[in-house]
């Protein structure tokens, strides 16, 4: 059978009776490479030549290399790195969500990858890990795939054929500190609070009653209080100014980074009451010659680990006898619900909480936007009056 002239896609009759189907595609430095397909009839061997070649005018038609899974890995991450573009946080995710498919995939060319592969790991997660985390490990694998795409290793993600995982809503009725509750927090961390007025020592303990009062009156995250700088408090203006977060990456320490969302980045006003509480910490650290750059500091007078707030608040918690589960963060969804319910804006409310827009806060607090609406009707039903009428015959 006539071959075709060089560069173009050529049919060849083998030995066995079967025809092989070959292109010549973008070299790889200056050796020529081909793409290549055995198929048992000519008719068939014309078909796959015409779609090898629709492929190619479209670049879409790439030549197999070697790489690894684990390869392509490294590679997408130090490019992540090196983008300046995504989080050091964003990166840490990502490189721990990838790590889960390493056991099983680490040595494979990235090629061989199946959906079919993909399905079987992902069907035996389910015994180990929960749905949303499974969603969190496939979300990864399919940045690394547009990767190795955009890279030309690959043509198609595998996980275009996956099976789909149903997202199972993880909302929980949010917990919401009682007033007895906030009563008994504050006796139990104020203790410890009054030791560093009258000694000086500062730790992540001593902070927490100031640390509490803020995030009750403000609703700020934890890790924008850890990064809460002197210089971000006008005592003029009754206003601080949530510019960073602090966060606690594994292997690289406790750093400021950009906060949560672009809304993030917010002045919030706080009462009198509470400015008069940061006075109180800055006149002891200036008493005890404590140079401080942030409000809270630990024992060496350096930034408070956010993870730290987290586990000191259920120790208190417990102190407090409050035997529930409540989390830090339950006393931002405490003062978010406050003003809900005492008939605050909700755009307000979202810009005080640094929300990215107010869909989020409609969203996270719809219990408590139903609940009230639920009030406001029957206040108008007592104001308006029965409604019923007596007809006249």
């Amino acid at each position: 059978m006539a071959r075709r002239p060089k560069g173009d896609g050529s049919i060849t009759e083998l030995p066995n009776g079967k025809f092989r189907v070959r292109i010549e595609v973008e070299p790889v430095g200056d050796k020529r490479k081909w793409v290549s397909k055995t198929v048992g009839c000519i008719s068939e061997a014309r078909k796959v030549l015409k779609e090898l070649e629709r492929q190619k005018e479209d670049n879409k038609l790439i030549e197999a290399k070697k790489e690894k899974f684990k390869d392509i890995v490294e590679m997408y991450l130090k490019e992540l790195e090196e983008s300046g573009e995504v989080k050091e946080t964003t990166q840490w995710g990502y490189k721990m969500f990838l790590s889960k498919w390493l056991p099983y995939l680490e040595a494979m060319p990235i090629q061989k990858i199946t959906s079919r592969l993909l399905d079987k790991i992902m069907m035996d997660w389910k015994t180990q890990y929960g749905v949303n985390s499974i969603l969190s490990y496939r979300r990864a694998l399919s940045c690394l795939f547009t990767f190795a795409i955009k890279k030309k290793l690959i043509n198609r993600s595998p996980l275009k054929d996956s099976k789909r995982i149903k997202n199972v809503s993880t909302k929980k009725y949010l917990e919401i500190i009682s007033p007895e509750e906030h009563e008994q927090i504050k006796r139990v961390s104020y203790g410890d609070f009054e030791s560093f007025l009258n000694t000086g020592r500062a730790t992540s303990k001593t902070m927490m009653f100031p640390i509490y009062m803020l995030a009750y009156e403000t609703g700020m995250r934890r890790g924008e209080i850890a990064a809460l700088k002197w210089s971000s408090v006008d005592f003029k203006q009754n206003t601080i100014f949530v510019e960073s977060n602090m966060v606690h990456v594994a292997g690289k320490g406790t750093f400021e980074t950009t906060p949560k969302t672009e809304s993030s980045v917010r002045p919030i006003l706080i009462s009198e009451s509470l400015l008069e509480l940061l006075r109180t910490i800055k006149d002891t650290y200036e008493k005890f010659n404590i140079k401080a750059t942030y409000l809270f500091v630990g024992q060496k007078h350096t930034c408070i680990i956010p993870s730290q707030i987290g586990d000191n608040f259920k120790e208190i918690k417990e102190k407090a006898g409050i035997t529930r589960p409540l989390t830090f963060h339950d006393i931002r969804h405490t003062n978010a619900t406050i003003l809900l319910t005492k008939g605050f804006n909700t755009k307000v409310i979202s810009t005080r909480l640094g929300h990215s827009n107010i869909a989020v806060t409609l969203d996270t607090y719809s219990h408590v936007l139903n609940a009230t609406m639920q009030s406001a009707v029957g206040f108008l039903e007592e104001q308006s009056g029965h409604y019923s009428v007596t007809m006249g015959s």
